[in-house]
């Protein structure tokens, strides 16, 4: 609950919370690599009430109902977040896999031979995730589209499962035998 200030999304007024502080730190440096300052952002593990009766795992977080996730400028993302936040209800299970389709999906549309254009996906998350093999499967057969993810642990819960995703070191390997074509996930906690 974003009223609780045991919560990471804690509104306050005063200051940023940890979800709001990682947006701005990730998203000022990200921000000058990306030419026309328009973001997708995109929202999961949430009910939204009155549109949903179960939980949602990949809507836009502008809410708008044409499903525009495009977002100008980092303030801009950072005041959507805060603006929507409580129209959320948070909850589980987490899964990572309708998401990313959603994001590859634009990335594989947006993605023209000879014009130079890389995507960097930022996801920030709190914790396991309940479709660890389709999220596996889903990063191996996209592994040669022009994308990173970089994936940000928010609070103190077990991300073991989000460095099985980094795969430093090895070769990440999808339930049918095939191995990602690179890595293409950073994890930090």
């Amino acid at each position: 609950d974003y009223r609780d200030n045991g919560s990471l999304h804690y509104l306050d007024q005063m200051k940023m919370n940890i979800y709001e502080s990682a947006i701005y730190e990730c998203g000022k440096i990200l921000a000058n690599y990306d030419s026309d300052q328009v973001y997708p952002v995109y929202g999961f593990g949430a009910v939204i009430p009155g549109v949903d009766k179960q939980t949602n795992h990949c809507f836009p977080l502008t809410l708008s109902p044409d499903e525009d996730a495009n977002i100008h400028g980092l303030q801009n993302i950072l005041t959507t977040y805060r603006m929507n936040l409580p129209k959320l209800q948070f909850a589980g299970p987490t899964y990572f896999e309708p998401l990313l389709s959603t994001i590859f999906t634009l990335v594989a549309s947006t993605d023209v031979p000879g014009f130079n254009q890389y995507n960097i996906v930022l996801i920030l998350t709190d914790g396991t995730i309940n479709d660890m093999q389709q999220t596996i499967d889903l990063l191996v057969a996209s592994s040669s589209l022009p994308v990173s993810l970089i994936i940000i642990g928010i609070g103190n819960d077990d991300f073991t499962q989000m460095e099985q995703l980094d795969s430093d070191g090895r070769t990440l390997m999808s339930s049918n035998g095939r191995c990602s074509y690179r890595d293409i996930v950073q994890f930090v906690e």
